[in-house]
């Protein structure tokens, strides 16, 4: 699953569940592009969120132009920890009509996370993971590829002034991680519980 990294404050949201039927609207009858379809907390301070997008796939005939119209359902998953928030990301554009959900309608800002050669290594460090492919550039945009690393030598790499982290891909256990400067994070795995270890294991290393 891939998602992108988000700071959120957690103590926006309403933490009774009986405020959180009220105040997100669960199950709306509106016709709406987005609405919270679920929230589970797992436990203290770590939330389950599953938002219900309503979207249309749209066909046509080549000559006759006929359009037909078909209704779908998606169902995109998030999960917020402490002030960390990683949402599922398949679709830049169901990303974008999440955040302005969250805007418009709730009041929240959730802020696009960067992810910097220092959290990097926080992450690396806090996962111990086995370094496959890694990529950067350096001060004079040339990029760089480097596969099979030791952590000591990312931790050069990385302290060389100039050089910046762009791509890195490692094995966590039995799972490969990919991590993307621009804080998406893709996880090769489905598996709900794995991927909350995974997801709690690199927001321990951003707090």
């Amino acid at each position: 699953m891939n998602f992108t990294l988000h700071k959120l404050k957690a103590e926006s949201f309403p933490k009774q569940k009986g405020i959180i039927k009220k105040s997100w609207q669960l199950f709306s009858k509106k016709e709406e592009d987005v609405s919270l379809f679920n929230w589970n907390e797992i436990e203290k301070n770590k939330f389950h969120i599953v938002f219900h997008i309503s979207d249309e796939y749209i066909s046509r005939t080549k000559k006759g132009g006929n359009e037909k119209v078909l209704p779908f359902s998606q169902y995109i998953n998030a999960f917020l920890i402490e002030d960390n928030f990683f949402i599922e990301t398949n679709n830049k554009n169901y990303l974008s009509l999440i955040i302005n959900f969250l805007k418009t309608e709730h009041k929240l800002d959730p802020i696009s996370m960067e992810i910097d050669n220092e959290l990097l290594l926080e992450i690396i460090k806090q996962t111990n993971g086995f370094l496959k492919k890694f990529e950067y550039v350096n001060d004079e945009d040339n990029d760089f590829f480097e596969e099979n690393l030791k952590y000591e030598t990312l931790i050069k790499i990385l302290n060389t002034p100039g050089n910046e982290f762009e791509f890195v891909n490692f094995l966590y256990k039995n799972t490969f991680i990919s991590i993307y400067r621009n804080g998406k994070i893709s996880i090769n795995s489905n598996d709900e519980d794995e991927l909350l270890q995974i997801i709690e294991e690199v927001s321990n290393a951003v707090s």
